[in-house]
């Protein structure tokens, strides 16, 4: 799944194996018209709801790893609107995801108390527009 690199290399490397999930899951076809849908969805041409939707359908017989994938897709994605808008989607299944109230970025609920106060001790609390681009 094609996303822009955040100048982490422990983001980057978590990328890099999602990529490797999903193309050993689904053979290489099928992987790049998941890594379309992405790229779709970051440009802004599809809804959550319609990514979602169509993420799922090409999982295919996978189905049953949509929300695990989609959680690591979520945490990984470098764009917190996008983030929030695929976050809101998910209160018809349980997760284990949670918005930082600080910054609104979504991470995993076990980071969050320390992503949280990272986030109000790094930061101008006026200012988190680039805050996935600076950690």
């Amino acid at each position: 799944v094609s996303t822009q690199s955040t100048g982490s290399s422990g983001i980057n490397a978590e990328y890099g194996g999602l990529q490797a999930k999903l193309k050993n899951m689904l053979g290489i076809p099928m992987f790049l018209e998941c890594e379309n849908v992405v790229h779709r969805y970051r440009l802004g041409e599809i809804d959550a709801s319609s990514f979602a939707r169509i993420f799922r359908m090409l999982l295919g017989p996978h189905q049953n790893r949509f929300l695990e994938i989609l959680e690591e897709l979520i945490v990984l994605l470098p764009d917190i609107p996008k983030q929030n808008s695929l976050y809101n989607i998910l209160t018809e299944w349980p997760h284990n995801l949670a918005s930082c109230s600080v910054c609104h970025q979504v991470v995993k609920k076990v980071e969050l108390s320390f992503h949280s106060t990272h986030a109000a001790h790094d930061f101008n609390i006026n200012d988190y527009s680039d805050y996935r681009t600076r950690n």
